[in-house]
């Protein structure tokens, strides 16, 4: 694969608790729908301090999907696979969709694109992780 594919967008998502990074919201629907999808997840835990992060599994696919603010409102995300094996098969496409649906269903959610590595500024972006070269 070219890269871990990342999801950038805008988010309109109040501060919840001032002491924590904002976005604690969407993580918990985040890992909702990958819950609803048969994905096994972990708790929602702070991401360097400055974000949100949990574990997502199916199969013997792991992943960690990431995300924090990047340059003003926007928010970059990212859905790492965490060994070799999980980079192969649908599996990490599917938890992409799951992302990319539940960020689409959102209100607060603007321009939402996709896109393989980074940074955003570099690469190509797309609309969907279906129309990324994962391979």
């Amino acid at each position: 694969m070219a890269g871990v594919p990342h999801a950038l967008f805008e988010s309109t998502a109040l501060v919840e608790n001032s002491a924590e990074p904002p976005d604690a919201t969407l993580a918990e629907a985040l890992v909702a729908a990958c819950r609803r999808a048969r994905f096994a997840c972990s708790e929602v835990d702070l991401w360097r301090d400055v974000g949100w992060t949990f574990d997502a599994s199916v199969d013997a696919a792991r992943f960690e999907i990431y995300f924090s603010r990047y340059r003003g409102s926007s928010t970059l995300l990212a859905v790492s696979p965490q060994d070799r094996k999980s980079n192969s098969g649908g599996n990490l496409l599917k938890l992409c969709t799951v992302v990319h649906d539940e960020l689409a269903r959102s209100a607060a959610i603007r321009n939402l694109r996709w896109m393989l590595g980074g940074p955003p500024e570099r690469v190509t972006t797309v609309e969907t992780p279906t129309l990324l070269a994962m391979s």
